[in-house]
């Protein structure tokens, strides 16, 4: 006689029930997170670092947008009056 089956495996338990979900609170609403939260960022006023003006008029003129070095160029020496700008980056019309 050949042996019987293995018997089934047992029944598993049903879960436990589910535990009430938290109450949802409110989100606080846009304007008060903005009015809340502290704000770290240079002011519109503010020059931006001498050396990062310098390199984005070197990349306008290497990309030919005279026109646009010219204007940037113009902004940096009303912020920078006494700052030495190398010929390279000068107007072509300047040099």
């Amino acid at each position: 006689m050949p042996p019987s089956p293995p018997p089934p495996p047992p029944a598993a338990s049903p879960a436990p029930p589910a535990a009430a979900p938290a109450p949802l609170r409110s989100a606080p609403r846009v304007e008060e997170q903005v009015r809340t939260q502290p704000v770290e960022r240079r002011r519109f006023d503010e020059p931006r670092p001498l050396e990062a003006w310098l390199r984005q008029i070197a990349e306008l003129r290497a990309a030919g947008r005279h026109a646009e070095a010219d204007e940037e160029l113009a902004r940096l020496r009303r912020a920078y009056p006494d700052a030495t700008v190398p010929p390279t980056l000068q107007s072509p019309a300047a040099r």
